[in-house]
């Protein structure tokens, strides 16, 4: 079938096919929008594309550079049924519900990803998500003293508009603005 956006739009197949032949490791984060009155559509399809590249259940020794993030744990679960291996983010930007703040996610949820603005509201979440093997991503992180308090919590990465900038202030000079950023350093 011929690519009727070519050098329009980049669609999902495009991007993906970018990841798979860029010549190293790159990590793809993938947001569902939800609600959408399409249900799980969303989810099926998204499974069906990257099943289409051995990315929805690789093998428990290969990785998938994707990982699935939303807002809607219902979505998240759908995912989780459909491709058990896919690394998910459910993310919270208002209020972390009371029974997640011991640091339990949802049933095969491995990260949390939080509004950085929410951060100082949780102090020692980074911890306690930890001790039950979760880790923390905090988004939207653009300056000096929102990656100061994402370090000082423990975060394990940051999401930012600004990455080389960001990187700059990690002492990780040389990442330029279209990379993403490694985990922070603990």
């Amino acid at each position: 079938m011929p690519d009727r956006d070519a050098g329009r739009l980049l669609t999902l197949r495009r991007l993906l096919d970018a990841v798979r032949d860029c010549g190293r490791p790159v990590q793809v984060a993938i947001e569902t929008k939800h609600p959408t009155r399409y249900a799980g559509l969303v989810e099926r399809a998204l499974c069906r594309v990257l099943d289409d590249y051995g990315w929805a259940n690789p093998s428990p020794s290969a990785a998938s550079p994707v990982r699935v993030m939303s807002f809607s744990a219902l979505a998240l679960q759908r995912t989780r049924l459909l491709a058990p291996r896919l690394p998910l983010v459910w993310l919270v930007e208002r209020r972390l519900p009371t029974r997640f703040r011991d640091g339990s996610l949802p049933r095969g949820v491995g990260t949390l990803g939080l509004d950085v603005r929410l951060l100082h509201r949780y102090p020692g979440l980074a911890d306690r998500l930890h001790e039950h093997g979760h880790r923390l991503h905090c988004w939207t992180v653009d300056d000096a003293g929102r990656v100061a308090e994402c370090v000082a919590a423990g975060v394990d990465a940051i999401i930012s508009n600004r990455p080389g900038h960001v990187a700059g202030l990690l002492g990780r000079p040389g990442v330029r603005e279209t990379q993403s950023l490694p985990p922070v350093p603990r």
